[in-house]
């Protein structure tokens, strides 16, 4: 991607650190325990679940880029929430598809039994404990001084999309397309992105 950038050129992204939990209490029992054993899995493939939390520091040890900025949103997956629309939209889609997920999860993750994941959806629909997942959001500005060949060389080469997928995704940059829209009619737009032909 960084290769893709044209010096001057805006690099964004987005991630999230997949461990759910509680706003203004413990995290229950039953959330730590179901992510302790995914953290661990993954962990013994010298892997990390926490992506979003480590995009500045990765991004700006790369020494390509100026103005590496992170915006966290605080998304919720317990009911009840009382904040912007958008959000608690975004916080029901992910919700459900963590449940969808966490199934699969029963199957692969070593100690993560049907019982743990059934407590662990159970406890996610309960309003009380205010469950909570971060989504970070990266923008960074590749430096002008850098040099072009590496993108003159990467430029000469097939392009990697389609003509008409570039053309609606620069077509979806411009501020009028969003105006109105929030969150929802971004998700919207993207998932529409990726079934289109």
């Amino acid at each position: 991607m960084c290769a893709l950038i044209k010096p001057g050129g805006y690099l964004a992204l987005e991630e999230l650190d997949a461990r759910v939990y509680s706003e203004h209490q413990e995290t229950p029992e039953e959330v730590k325990s179901f992510y302790d054993r995914i953290y661990d899995w993954v962990a013994s493939k010298d892997e990390t679940y926490d992506v979003g939390s480590e995009l500045q520091p990765y991004v700006s040890k790369l020494g390509m880029f100026m103005d590496v900025t992170v915006k966290v949103l605080v998304v919720p997956l317990s009911p009840g929430w009382d904040g912007p629309v958008e959000v608690g939209a975004l916080g029901n889609t992910m919700k459900q598809s963590l449940l969808k997920v966490s199934t699969m999860l029963a199957k692969v993750v070593p100690g993560l039994t049907e019982e743990s994941v059934a407590k662990f959806k159970l406890v996610i629909e309960e309003p009380e404990h205010e469950l909570r997942l971060r989504v970070y959001f990266l923008a960074a500005h590749k430096n002008y001084k850098l040099s072009q060949i590496q993108n003159t060389e990467v430029i000469q080469r097939r392009a990697l999309l389609p003509i008409r997928v570039v053309r609606r995704l620069f077509g979806a940059l411009l501020p009028s397309h969003w105006t109105g829209r929030g969150l929802t009619g971004a998700a919207s737009w993207f998932i529409s992105l990726l079934r289109w032909r």
